[in-house]
């Protein structure tokens, strides 16, 4: 009787350990449903993360980066169901702004200093930048987030760095990538697709993989106090050979000026104001040793970590990143929609940035005041509508 008695409460505990689990899979699950929509994101809604920046390495900021995600997976706030004008800025690292705390990015100024000039309405900037991206993923990101987010007013784009270093990194041309492939790198988080098994399209199953995407690029990512830049400067400072000759790179020039002109039939699609930035650097040909010390950009081969050991010269670099910013003022020009030559206004030195291309906390706020000055007059004018 024992026995049976005690194989009874092994199987009750079995039953009761397994249905429990299922609850708690079953209530996640549903919690996690009603969190994230089935749409594109930039990143997972309702994120909090804290960084640390090293001064001694990031130079120019200083204390804690608090970066917070809101619910249609932009970094900033949820205002805008206040606000009666929407902008959004799309770009990559250098509009995300990782390692500058969430109110001194240049989006995030650019809000604070328009509704500090403009009383008469709300103005609301959402942050949508994400590091490593190029212009073939902000196109497809703008054709979302203006299908998903109708009342968007305007679009910034701040993009190029990225487009120029993709393009020199292969000793082979332009690489062209699958449309797939660069969906998939444009978001964090993509509708679920119904052809798959229930499993792969459950928010559970869609958050691990979106946390294995990000745990497989961490090798080359950010880290929390931002120590992997010190290894990237070495891997450029110890390069077996820099070149100073840029090569032909007339097929990603094309490429960059096919993706603006589409961005820009997108935008006027969807009757959404554009504006353009040039992306500043802080190469030029009379760095001093300091700033030669603290650039890491300029590799040949998969990335800044696993290379060739062959980097491109300073000079080379100045040369390549000017003529992607021609080729945009260029076609802005033919199709008279809005850019801001940045990178003839801002500094192109340490009071500007922290490394090659990347904002320190002068920067941003550099940025944002010239942006909202641009703003301001464009309204002045009545352009802003």
């Amino acid at each position: 009787m024992k026995t049976k008695r005690t194989r009874k409460e092994i199987v009750f505990k079995v039953v009761a350990v397994c249905l429990s689990f299922s609850f708690t899979i079953v209530a996640i699950e549903g919690y996690l449903e009603a969190r994230n929509s089935n749409r594109y994101m930039i990143f997972v809604p309702y994120r909090q993360s804290v960084f640390k920046p090293d001064s001694t390495i990031i130079y120019g900021v200083s204390g804690v980066s608090h970066v917070s995600i809101n619910s249609l997976g932009l970094r900033g706030d949820e205002t805008f169901t206040d606000a009666g004008y929407h902008i959004v800025a799309i770009g990559a690292s250098t509009t995300e702004c990782l390692y500058l705390d969430q109110d001194k990015t240049w989006p995030a100024l650019l809000q604070s200093s328009i509704n500090g000039e403009m009383s008469t309405r709300k103005t609301w900037v959402g942050n949508a930048g994400i590091s490593g991206r190029r212009s073939a993923h902000h196109l497809i990101q703008l054709k979302q987030l203006c299908e998903q987010l109708p009342w968007i007013d305007m679009i910034i784009v701040l993009m190029g760095v990225n487009d120029p270093q993709y393009r020199l990194s292969s000793d082979s041309g332009f690489i062209e990538k699958s449309q797939s492939t660069l969906l998939h790198e444009s978001f964090t988080y993509i509708p679920r697709d119904t052809s798959v098994s229930f499993i792969k399209r459950s928010e559970i199953f869609r958050l691990l993989s979106s946390v294995k995407r990000v745990l497989a690029s961490a090798t080359i990512g950010q880290t929390l106090t931002g120590d992997q830049s010190s290894l990237w400067r070495e891997n450029r400072h110890h390069a077996r050979t820099l070149i100073d000759s840029l090569p032909d790179i007339s097929d990603g020039l094309r490429d960059y000026e096919s993706n603006i002109e589409q961005m820009i039939e997108v935008a006027r699609e969807n009757k959404k104001k554009l504006l353009f930035l040039t992306q500043p650097t802080i190469w030029k040909d009379s760095m001093d040793e300091f700033e030669k010390g603290i650039i890491w950009f300029g590799w040949i081969g998969k990335n800044q970590t696993e290379n060739s050991g062959r980097y491109y010269g300073v000079s080379a670099l100045r040369r390549g990143m000017n003529a992607y910013n021609e080729t945009l003022i260029h076609v802005c020009q033919a199709y008279k929609v809005d850019c801001l030559d940045l990178a003839a206004i801002l500094p192109n030195d340490t009071t500007s940035f922290y490394d090659d291309c990347h904002f320190n906390e002068h920067g941003a706020m550099l940025i944002a005041k010239e942006l909202s000055r641009h703003l301001i007059s464009m309204n002045k004018n009545g352009l802003l509508k």
